[in-house]
């Protein structure tokens, strides 16, 4: 009797063990679909840590640093804006930041997946071993990648600087700074998503 109840224990335990690993970052890597899946959730909760998980999985390629750094300003980004509508910041300038940064973050979900895609189909793990042209396209995104790190961190800026000054203080200036880095933030999110459009 007691070996029974140890054994339906163990294989208990086990079965908690196997379940778990199914949804472990190197697991899902396998398949571009569950990846994508995954990562717009861990995303979509600003769980950092989990999102950070499904990208060091990707291959080393120029631009998974970049995914990493521009989803971690994007994650501090959105949180920044409850302290500022705190502050009495608009709540419909705040909606736009967080659009804006929703965005960017679709934008780096299909950089990711196209990257994991790239390497399950071709089966190629080093960089220089894909196409010269397939090269181009990654280090293009990457520099887009750059482009969306260094305008969410400029927002980033001008917010706390909109905060610091106080709303009603800063004027036309901290809306014409943020406004500006928020249209460069669009255009960055906008060439990746049209590289993944048919034409």
């Amino acid at each position: 009797m007691f070996i029974g109840f140890v054994l339906l224990v163990v294989s208990g335990i086990g079965a908690l063990i196997q379940g778990a690993s199914k949804s472990s970052p190197e697991n899902v890597a396998k398949d571009a679909a569950r990846f994508d899946q995954e990562l717009r959730t861990a995303v979509g909760k600003q769980d950092r840590k989990r999102a950070e998980a499904l990208l060091r999985q990707l291959p080393k390629w120029p631009p998974r640093d970049s995914l990493l750094a521009a989803t971690a300003s994007l994650m501090e980004l959105r949180g920044g804006t409850a302290p500022a509508a705190a502050v009495d910041v608009s709540p419909h300038f705040l909606e736009k930041v967080n659009l804006r940064a929703a965005a960017c973050e679709h934008a780096v979900c299909l950089v990711a997946v196209r990257m994991l895609a790239a390497r399950l189909h071709s089966g190629q793990t080093r960089f220089r071993s894909l196409s010269d042209r397939s090269r181009a396209a990654l280090l293009d995104d990457g520099s887009e990648m750059d482009n969306i790190i260094s305008s969410a961190r400029a927002v980033h800026r001008s917010l706390t600087d909109m905060i610091t000054h106080g709303p009603g203080r800063s004027g036309g200036w901290a809306l014409g700074l943020v406004g500006r880095d928020l249209e460069a933030l669009a255009i960055a999110s906008a060439n990746i998503v049209a590289k993944g459009e048919l034409r």
